[in-house]
């Protein structure tokens, strides 16, 4: 959580350090004013750099933070799968012990009634036999007619005492059973109160780890939203120079005259566009935003030319275009027009000079905020950009 802070705190910082004074231009200023303020906003620019530069190295800082989340959210994820699994195992499990609970329970309700049912019979049985007595037993005996109707006697006498024998064992057995199933019951219902526990305490897992869950999408979304921020600040911030910087330009070349409306290709013999104008998928920041421009695949070196005559009023570094030519080509039907030439490895021109359609201004690279050897192209109508390709219709 610190290092988060810690992050969102430079970024913002960072925005506080870009903010600017606008150099306005207004109807009264002379041509030295205006040449000032063109070096003002350079200066700007090049105060700007430092805090472009940190911004791209904090959405680096940031990636790389969200990527350790989004690492620990796949594990966080996996635990609570697992964890899922294993409540829904232990539920599975409390069903059948329910189940078994049942059963028994069932199973000692019957024996206690069959128990109650045979205690009784004992308890006739023994009534009889405290009635009856054992005067009564050797009467049977003594009452016989003969020695054989003696012994006839004597083994009914026998059976009778074996089935007393018999069911005395037979009660004792039916109370020692309904002990063992209340023993039984008891177990069954500790096993149960056990896993019950275990339940709670997977359930109380699941919740922390859901809590877990979602503390770290909070800082995705902060972080994310800190990014997207960032990133919109920055854009918002090169239009305003640029437009500042455009406008002092436009005060100062009105003299210019752009001829008929149309432009050349500014690299000869390359013709492969690899992103047209319109809106895509910023290839580093993952951001869907408006391409201002053509891009055009080439080798490493090759030589970028002049669109149009015109006045090179920009040709420095900057973070994002990296390398870059910016030319003034006057007013054309009322509009002041500029061409721009970004990712260049080499400049071959400097600021202030005047360039003819077809002279070569730089060579094709891939610095700044690129992905590979291409030309950034792009073409300003006053301070809107619009699509380069409705000016080689004719070319």
């Amino acid at each position: 959580m610190k290092k988060q802070s810690r992050i969102i705190f430079i970024i913002f910082f960072s925005i506080l350090l870009i903010v600017q004074t606008p150099l306005e231009v207004s109807a009264s200023d002379s041509y030295g004013d205006l040449q000032q303020k063109i070096k003002d906003w350079e200066y700007q620019e090049e105060e700007n750099e430092a805090a472009r530069e940190q911004t791209l190295y904090e959405i680096e800082l940031t990636k790389e933070y969200l990527s350790q989340i989004y690492g620990r959210l796949d594990i966080i994820e996996q635990n609570i799968l697992a964890a899922d699994a294993e409540i829904e195992a232990i539920e599975n499990q409390i069903l059948q012990k329910n189940e078994e609970i049942k059963l028994t329970q069932e199973a000692l309700n019957r024996a206690i009634i069959e128990e109650a049912d045979y205690h009784e019979q004992v308890a006739d049985r023994l009534m009889i036999m405290y009635e009856y007595g054992e005067v009564g037993y050797w009467e049977v005996l003594l009452e016989s007619e003969n020695l054989g109707d003696f012994f006839t006697r004597l083994e009914y006498l026998s059976q009778i005492f074996n089935y007393d024998e018999k069911m005395f064992d037979k009660l004792e057995e039916m109370q020692e059973s309904i002990i063992a199933q209340e023993t039984q019951m008891e177990i069954e219902q500790m096993d149960m109160d056990i896993i019950l526990s275990e339940l709670e305490l997977k359930k109380v897992q699941a919740e922390a780890l859901y809590a877990d869950k979602a503390s770290e999408m909070a800082v995705v979304e902060e972080n994310q939203l800190m990014l997207d921020m960032q990133i919109a600040f920055q854009e918002e911030e090169e239009e305003r120079i640029n437009e500042g910087y455009l406008k002092a330009v436009e005060a100062m070349e009105n003299y210019l005259q752009w001829s008929d409306g149309e432009l050349d290709w500014p690299a000869p013999g390359q013709t492969r566009i690899t992103s047209n104008f319109g809106m895509r998928v910023h290839p580093i920041t993952g951001v869907t935003k408006q391409h201002n421009g053509l891009d055009i695949g080439m080798p490493y070196g090759t030589t970028i030319v002049a669109a149009e005559t015109g006045t090179v009023i920009r040709a420095n570094y900057s973070s994002s275009y990296g390398n870059v030519v910016m030319i003034s080509h006057g007013t054309w039907e009322g509009h002041q027009y500029f061409t721009l030439y970004a990712h260049n490895s080499k400049l071959l021109v400097v600021e202030g000079q005047t360039v003819l359609r077809g002279d070569p201004i730089s060579q094709a690279g891939s610095t700044g905020w690129s992905t590979g050897v291409h030309l950034h192209f792009g073409v300003m109508k006053d301070t809107t950009w619009v699509n380069p390709l409705y000016y080689f219709e004719k070319n």
